[in-house]
Parts: structure tokens; sequence; C-alpha cells
């Protein structure tokens, strides 16, 4: 089991309730993002410590491994202003 830390200031009001994370595949400016790639690597069972408006405001397991691309239904991959090529995984969580 690994523990991830998640800045979710812009997306935690849709990702918590919702029970997915997220994230974008790159950069605006197409770059590679380190902490965007890392999301390859949660893994089922893994802890989710979910940080957003200056504290840890929930924490879950992941149920799966990320998907390359976000739900339609998933609205703050919906409202997102970066890049339309996505990663989600689902998570359970508790606030």
């Amino acid at each position: 089991m690994r523990y991830w830390w998640v800045n979710q200031n812009q997306t935690y009001r849709h990702e918590v309730p919702g029970g997915y994370l997220w994230s974008p595949k790159r950069k605006k400016n197409g770059a590679i993002n380190p902490f965007y790639e890392s999301m390859r690597e949660v893994a089922p069972g893994d802890l989710v410590l979910s940080f957003a408006d200056t504290w840890i405001r929930a924490f879950g397991v992941a149920r799966s491994h990320a998907s390359l691309r976000c739900s339609r239904t998933a609205a703050a991959c919906r409202a997102s202003t970066w890049s339309s090529s996505l990663r989600r995984s689902p998570w359970s969580s508790r606030t």
C-alpha cells in the first residue's frame, strides 16, 4: 500500500462527492508534469489524503488503477481548463 497526498483546491467539491481523483496528462503547454504522471502509479488499496483550502479535508482508499480518460459525467473534468486528455481513478472517501 502507498500513501498519496492530493492537492484538490480547484476540484475538491467535484472529486470527493463524485468518488474519483483526476489529473491532466500534460501541462497546458504540452510538457510532462511529474505530479500528473504519478497518477499512473495509484493502485487499489492505496491511502489518499485530500488537501484543500489549507487543510486535509478528506481521506480515502483508491478503488482501482487510473484510466486514461475522464468520464464525461464527471463535473470537474467537464469544467476543466486543462487538457482534454485526462487520467481518472475511482476512490472511496470520508470527510
